[in-house]
């Protein structure tokens, strides 16, 4: 609890303690001990608050109603009971006091935690940001060096030479971009027809080792895993990779199953976003096909997966 606070907690106290104060004088007396009892409270509140000269006032008159009331036998115990119950009324009211503080020092903790929350919250959203940014400033240089190889590759077609040592091993795009300048280019030197046919070969072969046949339980060749798309043998687009959690999705957006063991397709009944809608996926666009595949060897899914049904 911070100074305004406790300020105005005092200053509520003692308007409470001066009202029960004087309705007990006007229902008990100026010479009574329960008097006594709400004059001890009203004091201490008063020197609590900081009001010095007027707490020192009313002890007086405190004491001076006390050594009254000790004259009295009759109402000499009670003066002794109603100190004591001053005394306990006073550290009730310190202990409330005290617990307010904590209650408030908890909450003011409280707060703070939240705002380092959402600090971190807004931080690791820049740095999402900040990532996408780099990705997209990735891509454009990746589209720009693309163009420019394209251009290089170009005007190489033109001249009739078409040299392999000018792509990276991965660099298919480019490849397959040159590949079809060459064939647009009306006339090839032999050696360039040559090498544009090995390069087109190259090609193929590394999109068909990148293929994962995947198989079911029975170990029945049922779809085929290409870059992000997922296939039919035949070649039909049947789904798409939700590459967040690494799961295929339908074209439909819905979840369709998943690779274990490496080449099996399953589909798992305990992923708890199986019957949420991720959007439609639209159509890869179909590819030229893989053909059936042999069987393999049938297995056992973990509890839990089972094979997805892709229809006939």
């Amino acid at each position: 609890m911070n100074n305004a606070g406790l300020e105005q907690v005092l200053q509520e106290q003692i308007k409470s303690a001066e009202a029960t104060l004087r309705d007990t004088v006007a229902k008990r007396g100026n010479t009574h001990p329960e008097t006594l009892q709400m004059l001890l409270q009203y004091v201490c509140i008063v020197r609590h608050a900081g009001q010095s000269e007027l707490a020192e006032r009313l002890q007086a008159k405190a004491k001076a109603l006390m050594e009254i009331l000790s004259k009295d036998p009759s109402q000499q115990a009670e003066a002794t009971k109603a100190v004591q119950a001053a005394k306990a009324a006073e550290a009730a009211r310190q202990a409330a006091l005290a617990k307010s503080a904590e209650d408030a020092k908890a909450q003011a903790a409280a707060k703070a935690a939240e705002a380092a929350r959402l600090a971190e919250e807004a931080k690791a959203a820049e740095a999402k940001r900040a990532a996408l940014e780099a990705e997209q400033n990735a891509e454009l240089d990746k589209k720009a060096s693309l163009a420019k190889k394209a251009e290089k590759a170009k005007a190489a077609a033109e001249e009739g030479v078409f040299d392999l040592d000018m792509f990276e091993d991965d660099d298919e795009e480019t490849m397959a971009l040159t590949l079809e300048l060459v064939k647009e280019t009306p006339a090839l030197a032999p050696a360039a027809v040559k090498a544009a046919t090995a390069v087109a070969e190259a090609t193929a072969s590394r999109e068909e080792a990148a293929a994962i046949f995947l198989y079911n339980s029975k170990g029945e060749h049922v779809a085929v895993a290409y870059k992000a798309g997922l296939y039919s043998p035949q070649g039909e687009n049947i789904g798409r990779l939700l590459e967040d959690f690494d799961v295929y999705l339908d074209r439909s957006g819905w979840y369709l199953g998943q690779i274990v063991d490496g080449n099996r397709l399953a589909r798992d009944l305990t992923w708890k976003h199986r019957d949420l809608n991720f959007g439609d996926r639209g159509n890869e666009g179909n590819c030229s096909g893989w053909g059936r595949s042999p069987d393999i060897e049938r297995t056992f899914f973990d509890r839990g997966f089972e094979d997805v049904n892709l229809g006939d």
